[in-house]
């Protein structure tokens, strides 16, 4: 087993234990926070993230169209996105359904069984792409429905109708009456962007000392900055898939719209909430509460298929969400690596200015 010391994590969360593991003293390296006078931290919680769509009746269903991420990237290109729904066209040509202009610097990408298409916006800078899907059925092209599940993917308590006014703006193309969607709230786990530091003084709060075990075919990487505190790769035969562990404040906008978030990960289909709650079952560990989730995606010719399992578990203020993703059969041998790694996990407090160092 690798022994791998863990970055700080909120402050706020550690004054409990999260998941006692048994493991013997001699296999555990702790890491304690450094003794500056003031010590960053990445919270969470503060990172803002964006969402544009646009919904698009046609016949018994929509075409939809949608882009999230960093609220810092998708603000520079609203203007575009709202021009580039105006060369929307839409026909009865089978082949060709709908049509568009691409603004300056953006791409296509061939869609799959589920997307039409996917573009992406300035890529070589943000690596942005905008969704485009034809959704079939007038409950699946609900207004109300996907506001309301958008909204929740972005830690928001669903939408209300007094939301739907303030989400929502009608606006008409190429004849049709349609529907801008604009919600901003912050990313459920996904890890877009870089979060920034907040300063915390030793001496006003505690810092952490967490400790844990990996097998030793996970490598620590850095993640770029997401929410993760704890990420690791794993490679079998040309083969890989990732594993993160994140605290998120509260309960992260709820379990169903993160398993919601996870589908569309693996390019599964929007679902409704009955649907989306088969993926998950209780499980327990270390004597608390948890839950288990594990996500196939689709067998798309041309395209490796992906797989995520997942353990979530509410504990106190936060959420925790330990998950791997990656190529379906690697991921499938990951699932007991995953649950022992849960199991391993402990917070610690040590006060700052008073722990002798």
């Amino acid at each position: 087993m690798t022994i791998s010391p863990h970055r700080p994590v909120l402050a706020c969360a550690l004054a409990t234990v999260l998941l006692a593991g048994c493991q013997k003293e001699e296999e555990i390296r702790s890491y304690k926070a450094p003794k500056p006078e003031t010590i960053k931290l990445n919270t969470p919680d503060l990172p803002a993230s964006k969402l544009l769509a646009a919904i698009l009746p046609r016949g018994e269903g929509a075409w939809v169209f949608k882009v999230q991420g960093p609220e810092s990237q998708v603000a520079k290109h609203e203007e575009a996105f709202e021009k580039f729904l105006q060369t929307v066209r839409m026909s009865d040509n089978a082949d060709e359904p709908i049509a568009w202009q691409l603004p300056e610097g953006w791409t296509r990408e061939p869609g799959n069984n589920f997307r039409h298409a996917t573009l992406r916006i300035a890529a070589k800078v943000e690596n942005l792409d905008l969704s485009v899907s034809k959704i079939q059925g007038a409950e699946a092209a609900s207004i109300r429905a996907n506001v309301d599940r958008w909204a929740k993917q972005l830690g928001l308590p669903g939408a209300t109708e007094a939301d739907l006014k303030k989400y929502c703006t009608p606006f008409k193309t190429d004849g049709v009456e349609a529907t801008l969607v604009k919600i901003t709230g912050v990313s459920a786990g996904g890890g877009m962007g870089k979060q920034p530091p907040v300063p915390i003084t030793p001496k006003a709060k505690p810092t952490p000392k967490v400790t844990y075990k990996t097998p030793d075919s996970w490598k620590e990487f850095d993640d770029g900055g997401g929410f993760s505190v704890a990420s690791f790769k794993v490679m079998e035969g040309g083969q890989s898939a990732v594993i993160t562990a994140s605290p998120l404040v509260g309960n992260a906008g709820g379990i169903v719209a993160n398993v919601g978030r996870w589908r569309e990960q693996v390019k599964l289909p929007p679902a409704g909430e009955d649907e989306v709650r088969k993926a998950i079952r209780d499980i327990t560990i270390n004597n608390k509460a948890a839950f288990a989730v594990d996500l196939l995606g689709p067998d798309i010719p041309g395209a490796p298929r992906e797989r995520i399992i997942g353990i979530i578990m509410p504990q106190d203020k936060f959420t925790w969400f330990f998950k791997v993703r990656g190529s379906a059969d690697l991921v499938d041998k990951q699932q007991a690596a995953l649950q022992a790694f849960a199991e391993s996990i402990k917070l610690g407090v040590t006060t700052g200015a008073n722990d002798g160092r």
